[in-house]
């Protein structure tokens, strides 16, 4: 795919929903609106990035970005689906470990000797 290619008549319509204000929107007073939203003249690119700025939102605000803080490791990598960009990522058995070890700046044998002791103290 190039995505320096230029779109060429690419318009979207989404209906939505404003209020005046916050006490406006409580009262269930709002206006419907269609926006028609032209996308011609930017590249594939361009189009790729305005999606991934979205996803990016919806996951921070999702279950998996600031309600699980606490275990996220500074500077590793998180696999989303663009298709459910808040929904918790399928990860391995193995990959699950090797966070909880990071997250507890601990090694992967220490880890697993405390999940023995934990085992075993049953």
């Amino acid at each position: 795919m190039n995505m320096n290619e230029t779109l060429v008549n690419v318009v979207r319509t989404k209906v939505c929903k404003i209020s005046a204000d916050e006490d406006s929107k409580k009262a269930g007073i709002h206006k419907t609106l269609y926006l028609e939203i032209d996308y011609s003249g930017l590249s594939v690119e361009q189009l790729l990035e305005k999606c991934v700025r979205n996803d990016v939102i919806a996951w921070a605000n999702g279950s998996q970005g600031r309600a699980k803080y606490a275990s996220h490791v500074e500077k590793s990598t998180i696999k989303i689906k663009a298709s459910a960009p808040a929904a918790a990522p399928q990860a391995t058995a193995e990959e699950l470990m090797v966070r909880e070890a990071a997250a507890k700046g601990i090694t992967m044998e220490a880890l697993l000797m405390e999940k023995l002791a934990a085992l075993q103290s049953k």
